[in-house]
């Protein structure tokens, strides 16, 4: 059954066995210790700063000295971190211009719908003193020639006062300053 005579040859092997099987576990131990430094190490080290990275801490870099493939992976994060960086720093400053503009546009459509409101206001006074006077002008029973004069410009009158009703409507509702009412015309 065993290829051995008899137990002497079996303890005059044991040495060599048990030398076989240290050398094994020292190449084992040595193979792991080198394996873990070339591999695994880097590996962990690059998982860890792809969290940071994940995290938002674009800062984050890989150091790597090595030609193979462990290096290319490193120094690919680290291009790949750095254009994120670049990115992001081109984003704020978009947001930050197109913010200041929104203030500006904002700026000016406040300005342009009270230069609206006082403009309404200021033209509407003159238009009603044109009416007024035009019909005391009608009321006087003036000539044909000048009734008709005085009330083309009365309507006329009455259709500017109109449509600059509408742009002071325009720039309240604007404001959000406009307040209907119910109207019983038919």
């Amino acid at each position: 059954m065993f290829p051995y005579q008899n137990m002497t040859d079996i303890i005059n092997t044991l040495p060599f066995i048990l030398i076989t099987l240290i050398v094994l576990f020292v190449f084992v131990v040595f193979a792991s210790y080198t394996l873990n430094q070339q591999m695994f190490s880097p590996i962990v080290t690059m998982n860890r700063t792809l969290g940071d990275i994940a995290a938002g801490d674009y800062s984050m870099r890989v150091s790597y000295t090595r030609d193979d493939e462990i290096g290319s992976l490193a120094k690919g994060i680290n291009v790949m971190a750095e254009q994120i960086a670049n990115n992001l720093s081109q984003i704020e400053q978009q947001n930050e211009q197109l913010n200041h503009a929104i203030a500006q546009a904002n700026h000016a459509n406040e300005a342009k719908t009270r230069f609206l409101a006082n403009m309404s206001h200021e033209l509407r006074s003159p238009m009603n003193a044109v009416m007024g006077f035009a019909q005391l002008g009608l009321d006087t029973k003036p000539p044909q020639e000048c009734s008709d004069y005085l009330a083309k410009l009365k309507l006329s009158a009455e259709h500017l006062t109109m449509i600059i009703s509408d742009i002071l409507d325009f720039s309240k509702i604007e404001s959000d300053e406009l307040i209907l009412e119910r109207s019983e015309e038919h």
